[in-house]
């Protein structure tokens, strides 16, 4: 079955997980200045995402991983602030976060989802299927 721009995403199907939810993450701490676990898990069940399990439980684990990387600090239980990081990592953080959030919307509202790069093309040949979410396969991000 060929998929085509017309079929239907539905936001429960395909959790956001991994380096994905990582980099969505480090995005929303990177816009305000500390923010909790729980507003975390608001924001993003708010974007239309699921998460595998306990969502507190998946964001807690997700951010202990950016501690311990040096892009996230850790002020108290349960909160935490963005600290700056290079360069390059936040030019993907930037570009993964629109891309989803814009393919989040237009997934809930019906609207056409934007292409996501395919990174097994050539340069000039990268765009894919629309309907297959920006965080299925994230290899793109290093060929942009």
């Amino acid at each position: 079955m060929e998929l085509t721009a017309r079929t239907t995403y539905q936001p429960s199907t395909e959790a956001l997980w991994g380096r994905g939810l990582r980099y969505l993450m480090l995005d929303e701490l990177r816009r305000r200045p500390s923010m909790t676990v729980a507003e975390l898990v608001a924001i993003i069940g708010g974007y239309g995402f699921t998460l595998n399990g306990r969502p507190s439980k998946v964001v807690s684990d997700t951010l202990r991983w950016e501690v311990r990387a040096g892009r996230v600090e850790r002020l108290a239980r349960g909160v935490y602030r963005y600290r700056p990081t290079r360069r390059s990592i936040m030019r993907r953080v930037v570009i993964f976060a629109r891309l989803c959030r814009r393919w989040m919307h237009a997934a809930q509202t019906g609207g056409r989802l934007p292409p996501v790069p395919d990174e097994k093309r050539p340069p000039y040949r990268r765009l894919q299927a629309a309907n297959r979410p920006p965080w299925g396969h994230l290899g793109w991000l290093w060929t942009t």
